[in-house]
C-alpha cells in the first residue's frame, strides 16, 4: 500500500545523488564545468557562514600540497585562520580548484553530517563539475532546513507583489 507521506532523508546521507545532480541542476552543472573556481569560492563562503567557521587554507587538509597555496600553507596556515578570508579563499578556489572542491566536500561532511563515500577524497578535475553541482543541491537543502535560504531579487519581488495584492492598503 503506497503512502502519501514524504520520506524524510536519513541522517548522514547525501540528499542529492552525485551523478544525478547534473540532471536536476543543468545550469549549475554548466557553470561548474565552465568556471569551477567561481562556484567553489561561492560554496566555501556559504559553508563558512553556515558553520560559523574561520577560513583555513584547504579547510585544514592537504598539508603536503605543492601548489602555490600549498607553499603558503606549510607555514602554519593549516591551524591559523587567514586575516583576509576573501583573499585566501580566492587564491585557493582559482589556483587550486580541485583541492578547494575536495575541501568543500570535507566541510559538508564534517559540519552537516554527510557520510563519506568513494568520491570524498577524489581530487579529480573530471569530477569537479559533478561534485560542485551535488554540493549546490546539498547547500540548498541545508539552507532550507535552517531557514536561511536566500531569496533571489525575483522571488523577493514576487513576495512583495503578492503581499500588495492581498493587502492593497499597505
Amino acid at each position: 500500500m503506497a503512502s502519501n507521506t514524504v520520506k524524510e532523508p536519513r541522517k548522514h546521507e547525501w540528499q542529492t545523488s552525485l551523478f544525478a545532480s547534473p540532471l536536476h541542476r543543468p545550469s549549475t552543472f554548466a557553470l561548474a564545468c565552465c568556471c569551477p573556481g567561481f562556484i567553489a569560492y561561492q560554496q566555501r563562503s556559504i559553508l563558512l557562514d553556515l558553520a560559523d567557521e574561520e577560513y583555513l587554507c584547504f579547510a585544514g587538509h592537504f598539508d603536503d600540497c605543492q601548489c602555490c597555496c600549498g607553499r603558503f600553507y606549510q607555514d602554519s596556515l593549516a591551524t591559523t585562520p587567514f586575516a583576509n578570508r576573501e583573499l585566501g579563499l580566492c587564491c585557493e578556489a582559482f589556483c587550486c580548484t580541485p583541492f578547494a572542491v575536495t575541501s568543500n566536500r570535507s566541510l559538508l561532511q564534517k559540519n552537516f553530517k554527510r557520510r563519506r563515500d568513494v568520491w570524498s577524497d577524489c581530487v579529480c578535475c573530471c569530477l569537479m563539475g559533478v561534485q560542485l553541482t551535488q554540493h549546490a543541491g546539498e547547500l540548498d537543502a541545508i539552507q532550507d532546513q535552517l531557514g536561511t535560504l536566500p531569496k533571489t531579487p525575483l522571488e523577493e519581488h514576487m513576495v512583495r507583489s503578492t503581499v500588495d495584492l492581498i493587502l492593497p492598503w499597505k
